[in-house]
Parts: C-alpha cells; sequence; structure tokens
C-alpha cells in the first residue's frame, strides 16, 4: 500500500503490481460486486494494461510457484507473480524521479518503476525502460520487497536475500517449487537480509536529521511545506496525534496565503484531522488555484452535504466548470454522499454537462450505482447525447462516449437483471456476509478475481470463475472440503496452479467466505457447525483434493443440450428451466396438485446427488413439498430425496447418489399457488 501527494492509495497483488489508484478506496466500497460486469470494472479503471504487466527479469527464474507455465523459453518469469513494496517517490533528492510509482518482483529478482501521466484525470501507469527494469540484478537471492522514500530524500530498497520466499502452503510434496528447492537446497539461504540506499552520483549536499519529536507544535507546521513528502507525511500525523488546536490559525495562514500548493493542503488535511475545519476553510480551499487543494477541499465538504448546507452546495456549484477532471470526479462522489433534495440535482448537472469524460462516467457509476438518479433516464432518451456532446471538450469519440455510457445504462436496466437477495436477512446474516466479502477481498481475490470471475494472464488460467463454479454452487460439502485442504489438478479441461488450503482458519472464516460467495450467486450460506462436521468427516486427509477424490461431494452441472426430452402433466415451457435466464420461466397451467410433476431424460447416465430449483421473482410460486425420483432406461423410479416444507424461491436439497439417465420432480402437496420454476440445476458425477 502506498500513496501520492494526494492521498491516493495505490494497491497492489500477486500478479496486479497496481490497481484502484483512479478514485478514492473509500468510494469503492458504494459498489456491489455482485452487480457489477468485468466491463464495467474495466470501464471503472481496475485494470492496467497487459503491457504494463510484463516482465523482464537478467536471470532464469525456475522458482516461481507456478513452473513453467509462468516462465518464457530462456527460463525468466513472463509476468508479475510477487507483486509487493509498491511505493510513490515523493522526496526531494532525486527529482528526476518524484512522483514516480516503484513495486518489487521477488520472484522476478527485479524492482519495476512506473511514470504516471494523465489523460482527462485518468491516471495511466507505464514501463520507461522498454524490454527492461529500473533495477534487475543477476544475483539469485536478490529478493526487493519493499521500497520507501527516507527523511534524507533517497529510495531505500529492502533485499529479503532469501532462497524460500513463498508460504509453505505453496510448497507442497508434488509441486514444482519443492523439486526446485531441495534441488538447489534454497531453505539453506536465510538470514541475510540488508538494505540498499538509490543516491545521485556526485557530492551529496549534508541535510538536516529530522528531530520532530522534540520540536514544538508551531515548529511542525513549517515541516507541511517541506519538499520532502516524508517530512510533509510525518509532520501532520504528529500534529493529529497530539491533538493541540493552538496550531490552527497558522494552519489556515497557510492554507490561505502558502506558496507551496502541498504546504496548503496538508494544512487543510491537518485542520481535518484536529476537528478543527470550519466550512469557511472547505469554501476558501474549494477556490483554490491548484486542482489538488480543491478536490481535496470537496472531498471534505462530505459531513455538510450530509447535513444539507446550502451555503457549500452555492460554492460546489461553482465548481461545475471547473477545468480539472479530477476535481469534477470529486464532486460527483462527494454529492452521492449528500441529501437526495440538495446534493442528487447538482450531480445529474456535472454528469449532464461533463459525461464526455471517462472519470466522470466512473464517479456516475461508482457513486450513483444503485441511486435513481434522473439523469440516467434522460441519457436513455433519443438526441441526449447529441445535444451534451455537442460543445463538448472532451477530443473522445462521441461514439465512443455514447457507446460506453450505454453498455453500462443498458447493463444496469437490463430486464433480465433479478435483485440477488430471494429472502429477508436477520442482522446477523448480513454482518455473515459483510465479513465473507471483507475476507474474500483480502484473501481470495489476487487469484479469482474481485468480481469473483476468475484471473487469467496472457492466456494462463491462475483462478476459477466462482460465479459459474460447479463447486461452489452445487454441493456445500465440495467447496467447504476445497477451502479447507486446497484443490490441485485440472477442472474443467484447465490445469490450475494449487489452490492452497485453509485449514488453519477457524470454522467461521470458512463458513463466512463461502456463504458471501453462495449467496451472490442464489445459493445457501453455510453456517460454522457445517464446516466442523467436515473437518470431522475428512479429518483424516493429508494434502489437496483433486476433483476425482472429491467425488459426490462436489458433483458437476449437467448441462443440458437439445438431445434433452422434457415432459411435464402441469404445463409447457420446460426449456426455459435451462435456458440460464432468470427471467423466463416455467409455469404450470393451474395452482398446484398433488401429483403434477416434471421430468427431464439425458443420454450419457450420471449420478445424480444434487439439485437447486430457483423460482427466481415468482414470489410464493415455489412446491413447498415435492418428491424427487430417477431411473434408468427403461428402468423402475427410485426415490432418491424429498423437499419438505420448502421456505423461500430457491429450493436446494443433496440426493442419494444414484445412477441414472431420467429425473422426476412431483409435487405432493395442493396449493392455491402456481407452480414456477425459472432455472433448474441438476448434478451429477459422469460414470
Amino acid at each position: 500500500l502506498t500513496q501520492d501527494d494526494t492521498g491516493q492509495m495505490f494497491f497492489a497483488d500477486n500478479a496486479t503490481p497496481a490497481k484502484d489508484f483512479q478514485q478514492p478506496w473509500i468510494y469503492w466500497n458504494l459498489l456491489d460486486n455482485d452487480l457489477i460486469s468485468s466491463r464495467e470494472r474495466e470501464m471503472l479503471g481496475h485494470n492496467i494494461t497487459e503491457k504494463f504487466l510484463t516482465t523482464w527479469p537478467v536471470i532464469a527464474n525456475d522458482d516461481a510457484q507456478g513452473g513453467r507455465n509462468e516462465l518464457r523459453d530462456d527460463g525468466t518469469l513472463k509476468h508479475f507473480t510477487c507483486a509487493c513494496g509498491q511505493h510513490i517517490y515523493r522526496g526531494d533528492a532525486l527529482p528526476a524521479l518524484y512522483g514516480n510509482f516503484f513495486v518489487c518482483e521477488p520472484v522476478g529478482r527485479l524492482v519495476r518503476r512506473g511514470v504516471i501521466r494523465e489523460f482527462l484525470g485518468q491516471r495511466i501507469i507505464e514501463n520507461p525502460h522498454s524490454r527492461s527494469e529500473f533495477l534487475r540484478s543477476t544475483d539469485y537471492f536478490f529478493r526487493p520487497v519493499h521500497i520507501d522514500t527516507g527523511p534524507d530524500g533517497f529510495l531505500y530498497i529492502v533485499d529479503m536475500n532469501r532462497g524460500i520466499i513463498q508460504e509453505s502452503a505453496w510448497v507442497v510434496e508434488g509441486s514444482h517449487l519443492k523439486s526446485v528447492i531441495k534441488s538447489k537446497h534454497l531453505e539453506q539461504v536465510k538470514r541475510r537480509g540488508r538494505i540498499f540506499r538509490l543516491v545521485m552520483n556526485g557530492p551529496r549536499p549534508k541535510k538536516p536529521q529530522p528531530k520532530m519529536l522534540m520540536e514544538k507544535s508551531h515548529d511542525l507546521v513549517a515541516h507541511l511545506s517541506h519538499a520532502n513528502g516524508w517530512w510533509r507525511d510525518t509532520a501532520q500525523k504528529l500534529l493529529v496525534l497530539r491533538g493541540d488546536q493552538s496550531v490552527a490559525p497558522a494552519l489556515r495562514r497557510i492554507l490561505a496565503k502558502g506558496a507551496r500548493p502541498l504546504g496548503r493542503l496538508h494544512a487543510l488535511w491537518t485542520l481535518d484531522g484536529l476537528r478543527a475545519l470550519h466550512s469557511r476553510d472547505i469554501i476558501v480551499a474549494m477556490s483554490d488555484q491548484d486542482w489538488r487543494v480543491r478536490a481535496a477541499a470537496i472531498r471534505l465538504s462530505e459531513p455538510e452535504l450530509a447535513e444539507g448546507n446550502e451555503t457549500i452546495i452555492k460554492a460546489l456549484r461553482l465548481r461545475l466548470e471547473d477545468s480539472s477532471p479530477k476535481v469534477l470526479q470529486q464532486a460527483i462522489l462527494s454529492l452521492a454522499m449528500g441529501k437526495e433534495d440538495l446534493s442528487w440535482p447538482l450531480a445529474g448537472a456535472f454528469i449532464r454537462r461533463h459525461c464526455g469524460i471517462p472519470i466522470v462516467r466512473m464517479a456516475a457509476i461508482t457513486g450513483f450505482h444503485k441511486k435513481p438518479l434522473p439523469v440516467f433516464e434522460e441519457m436513455r432518451l433519443p438526441g441526449f447525447f447529441d445535444r451534451a456532446l455537442k460543445n463538448s471538450s472532451s477530443p473522445l469519440d462521441h461514439n465512443r462516449v455514447r457507446n460506453d455510457w450505454i453498455f453500462w445504462l443498458n447493463y444496469r436496466f437490463a430486464a433480465h437483471r433479478v435483485v440477488q437477495k430471494y429472502r429477508d436477512l436477520n442482522a446477523q446474516d448480513e454482518k455473515k456476509l459483510q465479513r465473507g466479502q471483507i475476507l474474500f477481498k483480502q484473501t481470495c481475490s489476487q487469484c479469482h478475481g474481485e468480481d469473483a470471475r476468475g484471473a487469467e494472464h496472457q492466456g494462463e488460467f491462475i483462478g476459477a470463475n466462482l460465479t459459474e463454479s460447479d463447486r461452489l454452487l452445487g454441493n456445500p460439502e465440495g467447496a467447504v472440503r476445497i477451502l479447507l485442504n486446497g484443490l490441485r489438478g485440472v477442472v474443467g479441461k484447465k490445469k490450475i496452479g494449487i489452490m492452497i488450503p485453509y485449514a488453519s482458519q477457524n470454522d467461521d472464516f470458512v463458513a463466512d467466505i463461502l456463504s458471501a460467495l453462495r449467496w451472490s450467486q442464489r445459493r445457501s450460506m453455510i453456517s460454522p457447525s457445517f464446516v466442523a462436521r467436515q473437518r470431522v468427516l475428512t479429518g483424516k486427509k493429508r494434502g489437496s483434493w483433486t476433483l476425482e477424490e472429491l467425488g459426490h461431494s462436489a458433483p458437476s452441472r449437467l448441462i443440458p443440450t437439445t438431445k434433452w426430452k422434457l415432459k411435464s402433466n402441469a404445463g409447457v415451457g420446460l426449456g426455459l428451466m435451462f435456458d440460464g435466464v432468470l427471467t423466463s420461466r416455467f409455469r404450470s397451467i393451474t395452482p398446484q396438485s398433488a401429483g403434477m410433476y416434471i421430468e427431464a431424460d439425458w443420454s450419457e447416465p450420471s449420478e445424480v446427488s444434487y439439485i437447486v430449483l430457483d423460482s427466481g421473482d415468482s414470489k410464493d410460486e415455489f412446491a413447498k413439498n415435492l418428491k424427487i425420483e430417477v431411473a434408468m432406461p427403461k428402468g423402475p423410479w427410485i426415490e432418491i430425496g424429498s423437499l419438505a416444507n420448502g421456505q423461500g424461491q430457491v429450493l436446494e436439497t443433496s440426493l442419494t447418489p444414484t445412477l441414472a439417465t431420467r429425473i422426476r420432480i412431483t409435487v405432493q402437496a395442493a396449493s392455491k399457488k402456481h407452480w414456477s420454476i425459472h432455472e433448474l440445476s441438476i448434478y451429477g458425477c459422469d460414470r
């Protein structure tokens, strides 16, 4: 985690050296990952180019966890696998590097430098060293893991200088990494860490050492305008920790008349940290000559906007024609935090006026993703974009602007989008899902993607698409066992990397993550006691699972084809149960009655062991009592399960695994409601 002069955070994970740097992190939390398409995430600036992901080591990197799949023919690492220690250089001793982004790749034995430029306010990071790196070493044990700016203004690089850098969960018997460690005795190379300091050639003027802990608060204020970001940040931190509001007048003088924009910016944030910020300070800062100060003032106005402060609204309205796209972006994000009757109309005005700027669209999607802003309805009317873009200063092709907006608008308003929540949640369940979402982002998103749709790098499979995973959406026993012990081998037709085990985590950890993932895909939650039961049942298991070993606990969904034969005595439209569209449905002609049934007949025998019946938004049109039978061709029907006293729009149950080519589901009790099935999923194991 690092930040630039404005406080914008730059995150990284193993395979992504920089992400989430287009807008303040707090606003990403407004989004519901389950209701965002992958293209929307690209439109929101989540991703960087594949070119920046490509690495250029100078020596072979045979100890990459993914093995040969991660390497070029010459043995060098193709792309980031262990991005860490990222840093924005903000010192005063290396002026040519000021504001540059740096990130470590210890597997590749290199440090990447990124030059940040802006286009219409959107940050773009580029590698200025063509097919090379800022720093790369032939030392096999060079393991850069952290970078920082020192009080002397120079750049410091921490080198772990070690044989093994991966966690033990990745170094299991049979893995590529284990064989490399054994052959090169890497376990013997340890306790050799070191720190490098990057300096300029030539004489270096002597600089005073910081003694801020011994300085008075009024002396610290002067450091807020220092040329070295380390001094500015440290002075602000100490002032806020001391809570000494006697410096507020001095801070206001800097805010109003300070010569350095960054000094004014730090003075503004320090006033806020001291809880001494007044609305008049915000208004002064909103008219500052530097966009960074103006944007910060708008963000700090959010408590006033939430209270409906009309003076702040008036000052913010003056920014409608602001020359900085970043100020426009911040205005929309902050107005989304305000009162609907006062702030939202002004947000609509910003969006109408500047819809040709991509980060304005980013802010609108983020801040108002689930809010009924009237301008979104206007955009769907003919002629809106012709009028809005007629006098636009955006250099982008107007058709591209229109198409990007329309894509999101259509996605947002699409008729097939059904709210994921299919029954009311109590407060305990709400907290469970929130914990699970946070744990997923922290633990799983590096491989499976932040939207859980999987991750691939340069065409290579890193983590499964969990939104379509039979292991997750079918029998929950399999999902729990995989999370506890890990998974290896082939999934579908793709060989996966090692899915690391989490057996060391407690039952709540496992239950919360899986519940968040399953609930978002209209499946039941998992309790800690269910996880505990699986631990007992698989207690003797050592090492990762394969799908063959999991068997009936992780069945695959049977994929319907045109060869399937469907039959019912209740109604028509049976094929709509298998079309993948949640708003289409099979519906009985008459209300439910005992003996009403549906049948599906497929050709290849499968051991059926799990089913899910989803009634979509057909409220209360689900059968509460069902009998489930299967049969082989010309064989007798065998009852393998039932659903009694079913509750909710989605009914799911485990079945006695039975080899079959046919299934029949029969209503057992009459009801005044019709019988609707929007989607029927049948899971089994091929034999």
